[in-house]
């Protein structure tokens, strides 16, 4: 196991104690128009649902779910397709549900558990911004958890079998006018084979970089300078390279 991998959780932990209640990220989440009442952003994930524990057996809930949770959900994800921040609020949301599948997974053999959490979270990170959120308006929740288990354990799967299971001659019967991904979402492949090799910071900067911001409005949003972002960058690509040719 890498170290990376090991502080992720708590990494994660600390990046959203930090953003939570930053003004400026309050500046720009209030913004966004989503008709929820909050001083921090941990009241966003309240009006999303999101509970910091379930109740024990017996055990009213202080509180019951906002009426329009899936709404707020909704909304968060729609903006988060450019937005970093709404998705990064998108991606706490998810964290408990995966969290308990990697411990799930990780139960049925797949190793340790904070390794699996990383591949979970690599791939959630990615189809957060992708996310076909107009079509599937409802149980946004559960509908992104299933759809990133099934893009990390089984659609895997599924796709090395073919490739062994495909004979040679019908290699040839492929469709070459089948037209290629959209780039975001083959950026998104990427980065979901970088792993854990990437910090949510590294993300962060290759989205924005790849939804077409300048060096400049990248700096500004990472609260670097545009040297630092450019040595940054640098280092990103070349970590991306490395883990796409492994």
């Amino acid at each position: 196991m890498t170290a990376t991998s090991r502080s992720l959780p708590a990494r994660l932990t600390r990046e959203w104690q930090v953003m939570a209640s930053r003004p400026t990220v309050l500046q720009r989440a209030a913004r966004w128009g989503l008709g929820v009442p909050f001083e921090s952003l941990e009241d966003l994930l309240l009006a999303t649902g999101y509970r910091p524990r379930r109740p024990a057996a017996g055990e009213v809930p202080s509180t019951p779910p906002p009426a329009d949770a899936d709404g707020v959900m909704a909304g968060l994800v729609r903006l988060a397709a450019t937005d970093v921040v709404a998705a990064r609020v998108v991606l706490q949301r998810l964290l408990p549900g995966l969290c308990a599948a990697a411990r799930r997974r990780s139960a049925r053999g797949r190793g340790d558990w904070v390794e699996v959490f990383g591949e979970l979270v690599s791939t959630a990170w990615t189809l957060i911004a992708t996310y076909p959120v107009d079509q599937r308006p409802t149980h946004v929740v559960a509908s992104l958890l299933r759809t990133v288990e099934h893009q990390t354990f089984v659609k895997p799967t599924r796709r090395r079998w073919h490739s062994e299971a495909t004979a040679p001659h019908l290699l040839d019967l492929v469709d070459t006018s089948v037209e290629r991904p959209l780039p975001m979402v083959e950026l998104a492949g990427v980065l979901a084979d970088a792993g854990a090799t990437l910090t949510s910071r590294d993300r962060r900067l290759v989205w924005l970089l790849a939804r077409g911001h300048t060096t400049a409005e990248v700096a500004a949003d990472l609260e670097v300078s545009v040297r630092t972002l450019a040595n940054h960058r640098d280092n990103v690509v070349h970590r991306l390279r490395s883990a796409v040719a492994a």
